[in-house]
């Protein structure tokens, strides 16, 4: 599927995008700040798919040429619901997606 264009006036993505910040902040998924992530969204059958991933820049520092993946979400477009791959709350990484707001 293609990438979403947020910025582009596609709303769905757009909010999309918007749950998966306020998600991040809420949860505290990362220790970098909202401004060195960037949000990659694409639309699914289902929904949408938003990998999370370092901004690398003059302001967050790191390699400009490298963009590393952090964490990914899955929004069900019909009920909203999302699902990540971030580590748990105990810090445990399985890969596996649960159930997160």
């Amino acid at each position: 599927m293609p990438p979403c264009q947020p910025l582009l006036g596609d709303n769905d993505c757009y909010q999309a995008v918007f749950q998966v910040i306020q998600s991040v902040e809420r949860h505290k998924l990362t220790t970098l700040k909202t401004e060195c992530l960037m949000f990659m969204a694409e639309k699914t059958r289902t929904g949408y798919r938003v990998d999370v991933r370092e901004k690398h820049d003059a302001q967050c520092g790191g390699d400009p040429a490298t963009a590393p993946r952090l964490f990914s979400y899955e929004i069900d477009r019909r009920s909203g619901k999302m699902k990540t791959d971030a580590a748990a709350p105990n810090g445990e990484w399985t890969g596996e997606y649960r159930a997160i707001d």
